[in-house]
């Protein structure tokens, strides 16, 4: 009997949240007593810097004395838990932990509108031991943060019957909270304000108001716009990453193809807005100097690093579902609720090709997106073909558990095949 006959809905649901939360809180305390240095990796002692400057002197800055190079939302978030846990990173990990649980259930409940109960066990579980989604959780990174958020927004989104106008407005607080903290999704209100729905969308599904959307975005950062403007009296709606990052999505490529010697960073000295000058005027610089091939080879390394399963190593869950989500795209026609969902996709892959660099951790964000895409594809795969479907995911899982046991020597095959055609990831 399925999932769907049951109809107990609460028992599936709890199942769904608790394997995430035990994955997640396993995950936690293995890595901390194994590799207490992976919760600090990348970016995240910056974050950690804005937060401990607000909580310490109620100034929202990092060690350097930058005032907006990051959005507020993750330090804020940091901040509220070190307000209460006397800046403990394990208070941040656990709070983490039961966000990202949450995301699992909330993929659940849009999995089982979609499909029934049974495929929205599957859309859950597969969040649940997807590790794009639990490495964030023992990390100080936004993505902890963004994930939860993206999947309330997609339950908002497919599951939440409210009137149009009522629908637009949270969706985009939603969005904007969003944006605080991952701001690329500024962009992408500004395209749903202005062009949403498109013709195409008509059997999408949820239908938004464009001038409430756009309304209810621009008062949420109104207040963000307006200090910045006391501080820097120039407008700036979202951080100063764009610059830096447009110029590091071209620099760090070129860097690994050995194309130049070494990416450029700006001077510790540096002022928020002098920072900011610094990467634009060396991108145009690079961008001028650069032949268009070499530039093309640079963004094509990072369109294929957000896609190595290698971080470093091998992740079996990542690719056990790529043929799923890549089947929902080619069936983009059948399931056409999905186009919004794709929408933000590839204007998320847009902005990190061109922005950013080749770094695979960027992929993380996508994963509610991926996940509910894969199930819908999984369920048009068993339409069409039953039980086979399941024998053929069956060892395409066990094709990836060897992989997974000989992942080093798959690794070093690959590096030799991507030095050969000078494509270092």
């Amino acid at each position: 009997m399925s999932f769907a006959e049951t109809k107990r809905i609460f028992p599936v649901s709890g199942l769904v949240f608790l394997v995430a939360l035990f994955i997640r809180l396993g995950f936690v305390f293995w890595i901390n007593a194994h590799n207490p240095e992976f919760a600090w990796d990348g970016d995240a002692k910056d974050y950690q810097s804005y937060a401990l400057h607000l909580l310490k002197e109620g100034r929202y800055q990092n060690d350097v004395g930058d005032q907006f190079f990051r959005m507020p939302g993750y330090p804020i978030f940091l901040y509220s838990i070190y307000k209460v846990s006397r800046v403990s990173q394990i208070a941040v990990q656990i709070t983490q932990v039961v966000l990202g649980a949450l995301a699992c259930l909330l993929l659940f409940l849009i999995a089982r509108k979609f499909a029934g109960e049974d495929w929205g066990f599957f859309c859950g579980l597969s969040l649940a031991i997807l590790y794009d989604s639990i490495g964030p959780s023992a990390q100080i990174l936004s993505e902890a943060l963004a994930i939860p958020l993206l999947s309330l927004f997609w339950y908002l989104w497919f599951c939440w019957e409210q009137s149009v106008q009522v629908k637009s407005a949270v969706l985009a607080l939603v969005c904007a909270v969003i944006a605080f903290v991952r701001p690329e999704f500024g962009l992408f209100a500004a395209v749903f304000c202005i062009g949403y729905p498109f013709p195409f969308f008509k059997n999408a599904g949820t239908r938004i108001k464009g001038w409430i959307w756009g309304a209810v975005f621009l008062a949420a950062f109104t207040p963000w716009i307006i200090r910045n403007f006391i501080l820097f009296h120039r407008f700036i709606p979202d951080s100063g990453q764009g610059e830096a990052g447009i110029y590091m999505g071209l620099a760090l490529p070129l860097e690994n193809l050995g194309v130049i010697p070494k990416s450029k960073r700006a001077p510790a000295s540096f002022g928020s807005l002098e920072r900011e000058h610094f990467y634009g005027k060396e991108f145009l610089r690079l961008w001028r100097s650069t032949p268009i091939f070499e530039i093309l080879k640079a963004y094509s390394v990072n369109v294929l690093s957000l896609f190595y399963p290698f971080l470093p190593a091998y992740d079996w869950s990542y690719v056990l579902f790529i043929p799923l989500w890549l089947w929902a795209l080619f069936r983009i026609r059948r399931l056409p609720q999905l186009i919004p969902l794709w929408l933000i996709v590839f204007l998320y892959l847009a902005v990190h090709v061109i922005s950013g660099g080749p770094v695979s951790r960027y992929r993380q964000v996508l994963s509610p997106m991926l996940m509910i895409a894969a199930t819908m594809g999984a369920r048009d795969l068993w339409t069409r073909f039953g039980k086979n479907f399941w024998r053929t995911f069956a060892l395409w899982a066990g094709a990836n558990l060897m992989l997974w046991i000989f992942a080093s020597q798959a690794r070093n095959i690959i590096l030799s095949l991507a030095s050969v055609l000078r494509l270092h990831t």
